[in-house]
C-alpha cells in the first residue's frame, strides 16, 4: 500500500512540476510577445537575407532567405528561446520586465526595438561585407595588363 502512495505522489508531483513548467513557459512566451522578440526576429532575418543575398540571382535570393527562416525564424526557434528564458530569468522578472513593457515608457521603449534591430542587423550586415571585402584575394595590377 505504501508503495501505491508513494506512485500516487511521485505522479502527481510530477504532474504539478509540469503544470509549473508550462506556466513558465507560458509567462516566458506572453515575456517574448510583449518584448516583440519575434518581430525583432524577422526585421534580422529581412535585413540579413537583403544585405548578404545582394549579387544572388532571386532564386536563389529566395533559397537563401528560406533558409534563414528556417534555420533562424520566429517559428525555428520560439520553442528554445522560451526554454533559455525559463533558464535564465526568475518569474518574478519576467513579470517585472512584462509590467515594464506594458507601461507607457516601457511600451516606447519596445516600440523602437524593431528599428534598433534592423539597424543593428543592418551594422553586422556591413561589418560583415566589408571583413569579406578585405580578405577576398584582389586580382594582380599585372595579370590585368596581360589580358588582350
Amino acid at each position: 500500500m505504501a508503495r501505491i502512495a508513494a506512485i500516487i505522489l511521485l505522479m502527481g508531483f510530477s504532474a504539478f512540476c509540469a503544470g509549473e513548467e508550462l506556466s513558465d513557459k507560458a509567462l516566458a512566451l506572453e515575456y517574448l510577445h510583449v518584448s516583440k522578440f519575434e518581430q525583432a526576429v524577422d526585421t534580422a532575418i529581412d535585413t540579413y537575407s537583403l544585405r548578404l543575398s545582394g549579387n544572388m540571382p532571386d532564386e536563389e535570393k529566395i533559397k537563401f532567405k528560406k533558409f534563414m527562416q528556417d534555420v533562424m525564424g520566429w517559428n525555428a526557434v520560439k520553442d528554445q528561446v522560451a526554454e533559455l528564458v525559463v533558464r535564465l530569468y526568475t518569474r518574478e522578472e519576467l513579470q517585472a520586465a512584462i509590467t515594464f513593457d506594458k507601461s507607457p515608457l516601457g511600451a516606447s521603449i519596445t516600440s523602437k526595438n524593431e528599428l534598433f534591430s534592423k539597424q543593428y542587423a543592418e551594422l553586422l550586415s556591413h561589418n560583415m561585407h566589408q571583413f569579406a571585402m578585405q580578405n577576398t584575394p584582389q586580382p594582380h595590377p599585372a595579370a590585368e595588363s596581360d589580358l588582350p
